[in-house]
């Protein structure tokens, strides 16, 4: 069922996506209703289903993972399938699912510390599910920053925020106490620091300063909200764009392209046959096509080809119950 938001509910939602930590009292005034509104409406954003759930990006690169992509072409075979895909949301070193129609059947982005270590998954997987597989590309992941739900309102008052989901970084070591926080932060984000503290074994003040160096070392970047883009009448796709000849200036211009592009929600640069991918949330087809048409008049020299898939299942950390245990 799609639902209608007003300018109330959709400024909300794009605060809580740059920081569903925000104070009830902070958030009633940037949009100027009292905190007894916002909460009502928050509440009502979640029994209607639109909000999800809350959760946290954390620079996987700063825990020492590198992120390998994994995109395949699956046999019509459904019971062999759905048992693939069961086998997909319980792994605990998944970034990312996505399902979907188009260029790829499945697109999968692994965590793993090595070269030696992903290669060793990927045959393993490979192996197990041979007979559903019909075509596959791999390729590793340079970086991913996610620019937030821009789609959700017109025009931002303020410099869009950006977080490195995977970048590369000097690795930071956490301990115990910190790895109990951030699985409690992915599980729900707006957990309230007295319940976060107990739920890890600790104090309210230990917790609060493990979060903020967290934050300052850049382990976490954002928190934010996992909406249900189908009850907003939205689709999303994933681009694949090939390049010929591109310099780091032009990269540096699809970048602030995509950062500022208000139906961008990802980009990422990947060695793959494909250079860039971007992640869309657009209203239709016409929407999105008008999009791409964009990137290819604007990027004509360099832009050789563009692949998309439409997403069904978009998921970011399947398994971010048992993540962190």
């Amino acid at each position: 069922m799609h639902h209608e938001l007003d300018k109330i509910d959709r400024r909300i939602l794009y605060e809580l996506d740059q920081n569903c930590r925000i104070p009830e009292t902070r958030l009633a005034k940037i949009v100027g209703k009292s905190k007894e509104a916002i909460r009502y409406r928050i509440k009502n954003l979640c029994e209607t289903g639109i909000i999800c759930g809350y959760s946290t990006h954390i620079n996987l690169g700063r825990l020492g993972y590198r992120a390998y992509k994994v995109y395949l072409k699956l046999r019509e075979k459904p019971a062999l399938k759905h048992r693939f895909l069961e086998h997909i949301r319980s792994r605990k070193d998944v970034f990312w699912l996505g399902v979907g129609d188009g260029a790829w059947s499945v697109g999968i982005t692994f965590m793993a510390r090595s070269d030696d270590e992903f290669y060793a998954k990927k045959n393993e997987l490979y192996n197990q599910y041979r007979e559903l597989v019909l075509g596959e590309v791999n390729g590793s992941m340079v970086e991913a920053v996610a620019f937030g739900k821009k789609f959700l309102i017109n025009t931002p008052e303020r410099e869009v925020e950006t977080a490195f989901v995977f970048a590369e970084a000097e690795e930071v070591q956490i301990d115990d106490v910190e790895r109990r926080i951030l699985g409690v932060l992915m599980r729900n984000s707006r957990t309230k620091i007295v319940d976060l503290a107990s739920q890890c074994n600790t104090s309210v003040e230990v917790a609060r300063n493990r979060i903020k160096r967290m934050e300052e070392n850049g382990v976490i970047q954002r928190y934010w909200v996992d909406i249900d883009y189908a009850k907003l009448g939205a689709e999303f796709y994933k681009t694949f764009l090939y390049f010929e000849g591109l310099s780091p200036k032009m990269q540096k211009r699809i970048y602030e392209r995509a950062r500022h592009h208000p139906n961008v929600l990802f980009y990422i640069r990947v060695i793959a046959p494909w250079v860039l991918e971007l992640e869309i949330m657009v209203e239709n087809y016409e929407k999105y096509n008008e999009v791409i048409n964009q990137f290819r008049h604007d990027f004509a020299d360099v832009l050789i080809n563009v692949e998309s898939t439409t997403i069904g299942e978009d998921v970011h950390y399947p398994a971010k119950t048992t993540i962190f245990e």
